[in-house]
């Protein structure tokens, strides 16, 4: 029999259905096609929350689909209505933060990259927060996102806000993914940078041979970023007038 529930439940897999060609769509560079699938979900959705089944979060995850596709095509302006439609509907759902925090950090990606960035730490804090609030923890998203707010901190000339949330990120990583995973190496990079930039020449020196071994191991020989990393280890022992080791 064909009754209200399975009316909701076909929509809702049809609504599925069409994210995930969202997303394949994307996957191949195919914007515009994209964008057309994108609407028909969004629409659908649309229709599904105004007929009284609820629908809030199938219309808030439509919508954090389009906000993707606007980022990635660069309509940011598009992007961000999308996100915030999303989050004010999910604000209804109080006890919904892992959505809330997936939606916060894509807008705080998107306000970092259109050049926001009172805006893209706002969100990264407010995802952050979401994150904690999971039971358990989501504490590679958390350390994911406490990489990026660091460097605001780090440009507002707070160091020990930085350091923290770098070192907290460096925690998880080695702790979730071990000492000699690219995410580690990452964190041990940035925070080396973070201390050659506030003198601290011995704790940069560290961290950046952390971060060598790290990408050794993950990356190997000939990547980009393990160049970087024996690059920066050159500047830290030149700037200390080890000039033998820097060369």
């Amino acid at each position: 029999m064909f009754n209200a529930h399975s009316k909701e439940s076909g929509t809702t897999n049809l609504l599925h259905m069409l994210e995930s060609r969202v997303e394949s769509l994307i996957e191949k560079g195919r914007f515009e096609e994209a964008r057309e699938t994108a609407e028909a979900a969004v629409s659908k959705a649309r229709s599904l929350h105004a007929s009284g089944d609820n629908g809030i979060v199938e219309l808030a995850l439509s919508l954090e689909v389009m906000g993707d596709l606007l980022r990635q095509s660069g309509d940011y302006h598009e992007g961000r209505e999308a996100y915030e439609e999303a989050l004010e509907l999910l604000r209804k759902q109080r006890a919904n933060h892992e959505q809330r925090g997936r939606v916060s950090a894509s807008l705080a990606v998107l306000n970092d990259l259109d050049d926001m960035p009172a805006e893209a730490k706002r969100f990264y804090e407010r995802a952050i927060a979401h994150f904690r609030r999971l039971d358990p923890p989501a504490l590679l998203d958390i350390a994911d996102l406490s990489n990026n707010l660091a460097f605001f901190y780090d440009a507002e000339g707070n160091f020990e806000e930085a350091e923290g949330l770098l070192l907290e990120a460096l925690k998880i990583s080695h702790e979730e993914l071990g000492s000699e995973h690219e995410q580690t190496g990452l964190v041990c990079n940035n925070l080396g940078g973070l201390y050659y930039r506030y003198g601290q020449f011995e704790q940069a020196r560290e961290m950046h041979m952390m971060a060598l071994d790290a990408r050794l191991a993950s990356l190997g020989e000939k990547h980009a970023d393990t160049a970087q990393s024996y690059a920066n280890l050159a500047l830290v022992h030149a700037t200390m007038e080890n000039r033998e080791r820097a060369q």
